[in-house]
């Protein structure tokens, strides 16, 4: 609704001065030289210029009203996008540790991440009529990214869990991911001028980048391409998701796939 009358009134404006011009301007004809017509297209020109200088003007104070109004609750919503972020960040260092308290370390971060992640959807979903068109997609967007790579962590979890080395597990870096889901909150964190309430002691990802790649290298049941995976008849495959599949290049011919994100 909001929006709507932000764009319909300067064209109610528009037609309540151009009506009052019309009518002084036919009053005071009468009385000078100059014709109707003439007076209506010298004012005209004035006013057009003055309409699109208080549209842009009003626009811009209105949108900012509207933003500090959800600025409470987009406080709340970019919070636990922070809380979420810094724990996949330690569970992630937890899954490059490779350390006796690795197992409980994702598990910790998994459970946390459960809660902060229930939270931002309820809040979404309860105030996403609110917060519009320009805000709504975003935060979906970032949802979306959330669940991928909490699925990722906890496929990684499956493969710390597995002593008897029974799978290949199969995945893609979820540093791409983190540095996108960063970006997003970066963006919003500038736009509503939201401050920290973390001390920021989660690595970054920049620290997560060479123990991630160390991990990979040391860790032969463990893949972030579909290309490094090699072939073996010991191990059957396990993939993060149906793409990896597609992009098996060295499955062995009637060898079984387990999947474990179908979707």
């Amino acid at each position: 609704m909001k929006n709507i009358v932000r764009k319909i009134w300067p064209l109610s404006m528009l037609f309540i001065i151009f009506t009052s011009i019309l009518v002084i301007d036919l009053y005071f004809s009468f009385w000078s030289n100059i014709s109707f017509w003439e007076g209506v297209l010298v004012e005209l020109h004035g006013v057009i210029v003055e309409i699109v200088i208080i549209y842009f003007i009003v626009d811009f104070i209105l949108a900012k009203r509207e933003k500090e109004k959800w600025k409470p609750v987009m406080d709340l919503i970019l919070y636990r996008i922070e809380r979420i972020e810094g724990w996949l960040l330690v569970g992630f260092k937890h899954v490059t540790d490779m350390s006796n308290q690795s197992v409980a370390g994702i598990g910790n971060a998994i459970n946390f991440i459960y809660q902060n992640q229930k939270a931002l959807n309820n809040l979404i979903d309860l105030n996403g009529a609110g917060l519009g068109p320009e805000i709504v997609p975003r935060l979906m967007e970032i949802r979306e990214v959330i669940e991928s790579l909490v699925m990722k962590l906890e496929f990684l979890y499956i493969g710390y869990k597995d002593t008897k080395l029974e799978f290949d597990y199969i995945t893609r870096s979820p540093l791409i991911e983190l540095k996108e889901l960063n970006g997003y909150l970066e963006s919003l964190v500038a736009e509503f001028d939201y401050h920290y309430q973390e001390d920021r002691q989660p690595p970054t990802i920049k620290e997560l980048s060479d123990p991630w790649r160390r991990f990979i290298e040391n860790n032969h049941n463990f893949h972030d391409t579909p290309e490094s995976f090699k072939s073996s008849k010991k191990k059957m495959p396990f993939c993060f998701d149906k793409s990896i599949v597609q992009e098996l290049k060295t499955l062995t011919p009637g060898m079984q796939v387990k999947i474990y994100n179908y979707s």
